[in-house]
């Protein structure tokens, strides 16, 4: 913020103020507003939060890409898995499967109870890694929730400082003004 104190001292004498008090006072606000905060400031300041913003959002795709990428690689690699042991379990039903052709009733009974209680278990497997995932997927956003409110915080609070000391002298120009008339 400039302050021209040439012009606030000659309208302070014309006010009725004695020259080396006008210049004293005009010192005075001069030295009390050299490190107030511009709008300039304001706007290079919330210019650097939105690119930091921007890059810090660019990184969390980055790392969500990254993530989603592992996350996709582990199912895969275990859907091979599970299949393979499917296939091998299917390989071994089929074997005992055949071995009891002959008989019938209590035999397919227990047959039937073991492929459902696999396949039980199967689901289950597979419903407790799409849960985890789940569970991922809402920490990541509940994570980026707290840091765009402790962003938005720590903004809002910057501003009300600068509108505080930009009314504090404010003030004081205004008091030394009424003073000296």
């Amino acid at each position: 913020m400039t302050f021209d104190t040439l012009t606030a001292a000659k309208n302070l004498e014309a006010a009725g103020m004695e020259n080396g008090q006008a210049e004293a006072v005009a010192k005075v606000v001069r030295d009390a507003t050299v490190d107030l905060v511009t709008k300039a400031d304001l706007d290079a300041l919330e210019g650097r939060f939105g690119d930091r913003f921007v890059a810090l959002e660019h990184r969390f795709d980055e790392r969500f890409v990254a993530l989603e990428g592992r996350f996709d690689e582990r199912f895969v690699a275990l859907e091979g898995r599970v299949d393979d042991r499917f296939v091998a379990f299917e390989g071994k039903f089929d074997e005992r499967f055949g071995a009891l052709e002959g008989r019938v009733g209590a035999s397919e009974r227990r047959f039937d109870d073991r492929f459902d209680a696999l396949e039980g278990r199967f689901d289950d497997r597979v419903g407790t890694l799409e849960g985890r995932i789940d569970a991922s997927e809402s920490r990541f956003d509940d994570r980026i929730g707290a840091l765009e409110g402790r962003f938005d915080a720590k903004l809002a609070n910057a501003i009300n400082r600068i509108l505080l000391c930009n009314l504090a002298v404010t003030g004081l120009l205004f008091a030394a003004l009424k003073f000296w008339q």
